[in-house]
């Protein structure tokens, strides 16, 4: 078992998820059910990371990673249909996306070093 918050990768999904949490521009948040899937995902992805480094097992470990990037990416595509549907400024975004992509790079990043070492 590991301690979560030392994790580089938990802290950057944590930020990003507390940066879509916190956004309460009534353009975005009036389309209430893709904001709330939106929302849940991005929520998603440091609580699976945390949930994985409670267990001992590198394989738990790699199961809950995986999750978490899988979440990354309903995350990158709720990102792109808000863009492309006008629910979501590109200047909001654009920025938002980069953030999910280097988190979901970092992931596998983590996925890979778990996996090797297992």
């Amino acid at each position: 078992m590991q301690s979560f918050e030392n994790l580089h990768v938990w802290r950057e999904a944590h930020a990003f998820a507390v940066d879509i949490a916190a956004h309460k521009d009534p353009r975005i948040t009036r389309h209430a059910d893709w904001w709330r899937q939106l929302r849940r995902a991005a929520e998603s992805i440091p609580a699976n990371i945390a949930e994985g480094a409670a267990f001992d097992s590198r394989a738990q470990f790699a199961r809950f990673l995986t999750i978490a990037i899988a979440s990354a990416q309903e995350v990158h595509n709720h990102l792109l249909l808000g863009r492309d549907t006008q629910r979501l400024p590109i200047s909001i975004a654009a920025p938002w996306i980069e953030q999910v992509q280097r988190v979901r790079k970092m992931l596998i990043r983590l996925l890979r070093a778990v996996e090797r070492r297992g």
